[in-house]
């Protein structure tokens, strides 16, 4: 046991570490090193001073801040539990306001824009990090030695335990970002503005389940990554309520109605939010199908003994989430002629990871990024299930490395493919987070799955 958690304490200490360096590549990113400034408050109207009056145009900025600490919160929290009880008292929670303050003194030296709203909107970040860590580990006993695949108790108790922590933190980090960029507007006058279609585009305000049919173009991408938003909600419940036996298919449609249901009604009432009410509808039939394959799979895994069947069935599986990771990456299939695609493979191709990122700074390159590792965990998920099927490979490192070079291969082949396809582009960036999303989904798998089975039900009954 003290192995395990000195495991994972040196493991959470490195994420820690390295997100740390990740804030300051992203913060001092365009930097002029080679000509350092004497401070000079009043240059361009700010400094480390109030320069600039806090109106609704600056908030985007203010949400992007708040998105890029909020990991780093939540890994805070996560050390602090590794020794001790977490509470809002501890001196790490000022840990953020400290880097913070650190990183905005540096750059009035370096050609970049200090201000005292970045200190206060990453501080807020961090905390608002650090404190729904807190609850998770607190109140739903969330361990995240379990997350690495220790300290496991017999029963699976940790796991299901993990788990329900897990959920409750995909659930409010997901809320928090939809209300993202906190321009609320609550008048009568702007819900009937986003009643109104934007020019050349859809309304923010979509009351009619057939609008998108309606269209000339049915937007498959966008619905796509609808759904995948809600597999995660619909996949932890029904694992919960399979290893505390009581699982339903009612229980596991809930939970992902009601998200929907609370961020979209709240994003009427966000100036720059876009309601749809499709969304209620294909977040239930998530829910649902998630649950019917639970089921499937739990009613019928343990007459799976037929290895090389179920390595056959895996590898199935495998290439058809494959061909949909490519069908997504080549929506609206329109591709380029020879001449056009050879230009942008030479001259448009970014080799730089999260330069594009780090120069727009908004909120829509944050979600990108969360959005990317997302939609490759289910392939690092099979890669992981495969091994363990195959090799026997029940060690989540091994699983992890594998997921991580499989997963490079797969995004640089998405990327290179990119080129054929109007409006893409090469992005090295994305080729990372592919390999980083299948590695955390081979670890995630390799944590839970071998425990939680059609048989922790009857354990859990001892």
């Amino acid at each position: 046991m003290a192995s395990s958690a000195s495991t994972a304490r040196l493991l959470f200490w490195l994420l820690l570490l390295g997100y740390i360096l990740f804030i300051l590549s992203a913060s001092f990113y365009s930097a002029d090193w080679q000509r350092l400034e004497s401070l000079d408050p009043n240059k361009n109207g700010r400094g480390l001073w109030f320069g600039e009056e806090l109106s609704f145009r600056r908030l985007r900025d203010i949400a992007t801040n708040v998105l890029l600490y909020m990991p780093l919160g939540l890994l805070t929290a996560v050390v602090v539990s590794l020794g001790r009880k977490i509470t809002i008292t501890n001196p790490a929670i000022a840990a953020g306001l400290a880097l913070s303050i650190a990183i905005e003194t540096v750059q009035a030296f370096v050609g970049r824009f200090s201000d005292p709203t970045d200190i206060a909107s990453n501080s807020l970040g961090h905390v608002l990090g650090y404190v729904i860590m807190m609850i998770a580990v607190n109140r739903f006993h969330l361990s995240p030695p379990v997350l690495l695949g220790l300290s496991a108790d017999q029963h699976g108790v940790n796991q299901v335990q993990t788990m329900q922590g897990l959920r409750f933190l995909y659930i409010t980090i997901f809320y928090v970002v939809a209300l993202l960029p906190l321009d609320f507007a609550v008048g009568v006058t702007n819900i009937f503005r986003k009643l109104q279609p934007e020019a050349g585009g859809d309304p923010r305000l979509i009351l009619d389940l057939l609008y998108h049919w309606k269209q000339p173009g049915f937007p498959i991408r966008s619905l796509t990554l609808t759904v995948l938003a809600y597999v995660p909600v619909a996949l932890l419940t029904a694992l919960i309520d399979q290893g505390r036996g009581v699982f339903s298919l009612s229980r596991t449609v809930l939970p992902c109605v009601g998200l929907a249901l609370a961020t979209e009604i709240s994003q009427i009432f966000v100036a720059s939010g876009r309601s749809d009410v499709l969304v209620v509808p294909v977040a239930a039939t998530t829910g649902l199908a998630i649950g019917l394959a639970v089921r499937a799979v739990g009613k019928n895994y343990r007459a799976k003994t037929d290895a090389r069947g179920l390595s056959r069935f895996l590898i199935l599986l495998i290439v058809c989430y494959l061909l949909f990771l490519f069908s997504l990456a080549w929506a609206p299939y329109e591709f380029e002629s020879p001449g056009t695609w050879k230009r942008k493979l030479l001259s448009e191709t970014n080799l730089i990871p999260f330069r594009l990122h780090f120069s727009s700074r908004s909120v829509a390159a944050a979600v990108d990024i969360v959005r990317e590792l997302a939609v490759l965990m289910p392939l690092g998920a099979l890669i992981a299930h495969w091994m363990q099927t195959v090799l026997g490979s029940q060690l989540w490192i091994v699983s992890a490395a594998a997921g991580g070079i499989l997963g490079l291969g797969v995004g640089l082949a998405i990327e290179g493919s990119q080129s054929l396809v109007v409006g893409r582009y090469i992005d090295v960036t994305d080729a990372l987070l592919a390999a980083a999303g299948c590695m955390l989904g081979c670890v995630v798998w390799s944590s839970f799955a071998p425990r939680i089975g059609p048989s922790t039900a009857t354990d859990s009954s001892h």
